[in-house]
């Protein structure tokens, strides 16, 4: 995954099914030059990670959010 980083390959990168939860601190998986956004797993299936290039403006769109649509959960500003 670092030299995925390193060598600039994508500007935002999603990957499903994370497994990831709360005891999973942020800046275990954060990488430089990226913002990341999570949406935890909940009882052991599932997990979303977004991983955003820091230079790319995004907002949050909550109405998307609530509705569980987490690849709507970001756009381009």
């Amino acid at each position: 995954m670092k030299e995925i980083f390193n060598k600039n390959m994508f500007d935002i990168l999603f990957i499903a099914e994370t497994k990831i939860d709360k005891t999973i601190s942020s800046s275990l998986i954060s990488q430089p030059g990226f913002r990341t956004v999570r949406k935890d797993c909940k009882k052991g299936a599932g997990g979303l990670l977004a991983y955003i290039r820091a230079d790319i403006s995004v907002y949050r769109r909550a109405k998307l959010a609530r509705a569980r649509r987490f690849r709507d959960y970001l756009l381009r500003h």
